[in-house]
């Protein structure tokens, strides 16, 4: 009788030591506060937790806190909190209802991560936001005009770049390649003299100059020689102003190419595929025995393939400063790289572009901006012109603008 009367006591007591332990446990951990709970938990991550070692706190914003069993002495109940629930740094990300905090459940919780009036609405893709695309340039916005997704003053210097093709004598492939041209405009009023400075530059591209060390190749290519390079700038919708040149100099000149030794190949390095090789976009492939062979040459072996290139090159043009001309009434000035080619240099492009060589004998390049039409009359190149880029690859500013209010 005794026993049985001690053993009810004991439980008694145990029982109290457990509830106190919860009420200690909670109130030393109610201040402590919570993380942001990006990676989330899911499900219960409190159930089956010792309350009397740790409490009932997961520190997990998205869910719940369960509830200390007192008999048992686990933690119970935790759900996930309600979708949308404010959780991260700041409450600026959101509950998905399944216990993780998220970027984001709706497109619209995304307009506070990208604001911006010249940038399309974003979405929330996947539970995170993506970055949105800008607006058109020209769009109109409250400042000006949207350029680069930024709302900028319409006069504001506008860099482009603007498209070219290179070809060699090699090969009748084309390669794309680019003129970086940047326009900074006085404001242009009706019928008025404005000025600009124009600066340009032009890329050539990693593949043509991959090509360039492939033809050469077994001799070394480290450089190539530029021995020509102009820049004809013209500008359409103006009463007055000529053609622009920019010219690198001085020429002829060395420019080193940037490459590296084929790591592919050297040392006989285990390929699986031909898109394990590094010139595999010029043709180089994987041979049965797991080797990159030669690119593009016959009768080569692994050790001896040519070099990788690593980058492209840009070469400045001369900048012109305060380039003059006559604004239209109305409507908008466009500069595009162009040409008349009415007289032609024989040491220069006869359009817009650049000239260079390795050897004239193997491989000569020239890089193109705009075509040539002939007029009808390929003997006579004095009548040539230069067709303009399409109008989305101009650079544009209005005139006028704001356009004064109508009578």
């Amino acid at each position: 009788m005794v026993t049985r009367l001690w053993r009810l006591v004991l439980a008694f007591l145990v029982g109290i030591f457990v509830l106190a332990s919860c009420a200690d446990s909670a109130g030393n951990n109610a201040g402590s506060g919570g993380s942001a709970g990006m990676a989330g938990m899911g499900g219960t991550p409190d159930a089956g937790v010792s309350c009397v070692e740790s409490g009932c706190r997961d520190d997990n914003e998205c869910m719940t806190d369960g509830m200390c069993e007192p008999l048992s002495g686990e933690c119970v109940g935790a759900a996930a909190a309600p979708e949308n629930t404010p959780c991260g740094p700041n409450g600026s990300f959101v509950c998905d209802g399944q216990g993780f905090c998220r970027g984001c459940n709706a497109d619209e919780q995304c307009n506070d991560f990208f604001p911006g009036e010249c940038l399309e609405a974003p979405r929330c893709i996947d539970n995170a936001c993506q970055p949105p695309d800008p607006l058109l340039d020209g769009t109109p916005c409250s400042t000006g005009v949207c350029r680069s997704g930024v709302c900028s003053s319409p006069w504001a210097p506008i860099r482009k770049a603007i498209p070219m093709a290179c070809g060699s004598s090699l090969s009748s492939k084309l390669f794309d390649s680019s003129t970086d041209l940047t326009v900074d405009p006085t404001d242009i009023m009706p019928a008025e003299q404005f000025s600009a400075t124009l600066d340009s530059s032009l890329m050539i591209p990693q593949a043509l100059l991959q090509s360039a060390v492939i033809a050469s190749f077994p001799t070394p290519l480290p450089s190539i020689e530029v021995t020509a390079a102009r820049a004809e700038i013209a500008a359409t919708r103006v009463a007055s102003g000529r053609l622009k040149n920019t010219t690198l100099f001085p020429l002829p000149q060395t420019v080193q190419i940037p490459q590296a030794p084929n790591v592919g190949d050297s040392g006989g390095q285990i390929c699986e595929t031909s898109d394990d090789c590094p010139l595999s976009a010029f043709g180089q492939a994987c041979s049965p025995a797991g080797q990159c062979e030669c690119a593009c040459r016959a009768g080569c072996v692994p050790v001896i393939c040519p070099d990788v290139v690593t980058g492209e090159l840009v070469l400045g043009f001369e900048t012109i400063q305060g380039a003059i001309y006559a604004a239209f009434q109305s409507g908008q000035v466009c500069f595009d790289m162009a040409g008349d080619a009415s007289d032609p240099d024989i040491g220069l492009p006869i359009r817009t572009g650049i000239r260079f060589a390795v050897d004239p004998d193997v491989l000569a390049i020239e890089c193109e901006g705009g075509t040539v039409n002939d007029n009808g009359t390929p003997d006579l190149p004095e009548d040539d012109f230069v067709d303009p880029n399409l109008p989305a690859d101009q650079i544009c500013f209005p005139i006028g603008f704001p356009e004064p209010p109508s009578e």
